[in-house]
């Protein structure tokens, strides 16, 4: 139904079908010839950098922030973050404890640039944040896993206000 009115793009994360190992390739659009009009659906990879209303895009499903998390005393996934920018880096416990693909010449997991948005994927709960770099406002956005909380993450691309939307039944009512 989503698709019928909105363009949604697509990132994979630890438990969907295909490999572990980061960078994980976009999911296979045959499984999703069910849902019929799949024009509107953009598969991506994980993590992925995109552009919109010309503001640089970060996307990660949150496996580093779990890798982090374990094998250290941080334990607020957007504090992670904050120290993901500054480190200039959203995997750096790969290889040695988050699998990744073998890399000889460049790591993809150096941010060459800051984003506007930097965003995790499959989160406990919705946080928010914002941090300057650069002179660059740039908007963090910790989303919860849907199947888990029923929420949903809303950014104004303008204002880069985020809002939390429940659909729990027990919001709705």
């Amino acid at each position: 139904m989503l698709l019928a009115c909105c363009k949604v793009t697509l990132m994979p994360g630890l438990h969907d079908v295909g490999s572990v190992l980061l960078p994980q390739r976009p999911l296979a659009k045959c499984l999703f010839d069910s849902m019929g009009n799949i024009d509107k659906l953009e598969l991506v990879t994980n993590p992925c950098t995109f552009q919109l209303n010309g503001m640089t895009m970060l996307g990660i499903s949150g496996m580093s922030l779990l890798d982090i998390m374990a094998h250290s005393s941080y334990s607020e996934p957007i504090e992670i973050m904050k120290k993901q920018l500054e480190w200039r880096h959203i995997c750096p416990t790969a290889p040695d404890t988050l699998r990744t693909y073998p890399f000889e010449d460049a790591d993809p997991f150096v941010l060459e640039e800051s984003p506007n948005i930097f965003f995790a994927g499959n989160q406990s709960k919705f946080d928010t944040a914002t941090v300057s770099q650069n002179s660059i406002a740039i908007r963090l956005m910790c989303i919860p896993s849907f199947v888990r909380t029923q929420q949903l993450a809303l950014l104004d691309i303008e204002t880069l206000e985020v809002f939390d939307l429940s659909l729990a039944q027990s919001d709705l009512k």
